[in-house]
């Protein structure tokens, strides 16, 4: 049976935002993002060594920043829900689908569904804002990349939630309740 829908207060909208930004899946992200930047010396003005690096992760910071900020303000308006809804059951292709879909479609405060336009407002506009603090500058080619990229992350952190709950229960199940790696652990202690 699944649970009715409740749609997040305006606050609880702002506190997702926030936690996208801030939250401990959000730094690794950043960590491994700036250091295949700093890798390919993207920017190539902002050099190589280990404040660069910093740079590069003050960028991309602010660049969740203001992404987050951009999809919040249109949530407030048009009553969007930014979470995403498991489907959890069905085949694999079935629920990648459904994954896939949620990257450009969002549930209204009414439990509908309708464009994500939060997320199209957000994936657009940030790498044009984020241009003006980087020493390259405005690239129309480059901004469609970003928000490609954008998109596909999306997709891709969705996917990812659908199965997540699966892997959980794969390794948390069997050899006595202690999960499929009890052994392994036991032997290493």
């Amino acid at each position: 049976m699944q649970t009715p829908y409740r749609p997040l207060t305006l606050v609880q909208k702002y506190e997702f935002a926030v936690l996208k930004i801030t939250s401990a899946g959000a730094w690794p992200t950043l960590a491994i993002r700036a250091g295949l930047d700093q890798a390919g010396a993207l920017p190539k003005e902002w050099g190589g060594g280990m404040d660069s690096l910093a740079v590069r992760m003050g960028s991309l910071f602010g660049r969740s920043l203001v992404r987050q900020n951009i999809a919040f303000m249109v949530r407030a308006v048009d009553h969007e829900d930014p979470r995403y809804f498991i489907l959890g059951e069905g085949s694999v292709g079935r629920r990648t689908r459904w994954a896939i879909r949620q990257t450009f479609i969002a549930r209204n405060d009414q439990g509908g569904w309708m464009p994500a336009y939060s997320r199209f407002a957000a994936q657009f506009t940030t790498p044009m804002i984020a241009s003006a603090w980087t020493p390259a500058g405005f690239s129309a080619t480059r901004n469609l990349r970003a928000t490609t990229f954008g998109f596909g992350f999306v997709a891709l952190s969705d996917v990812c939630q659908e199965f997540l709950p699966d892997l959980k229960r794969v390794l948390r199940g069997h050899p006595e309740n202690g999960g499929h790696f009890a052994k392994w652990r036991a032997k290493i202690h």
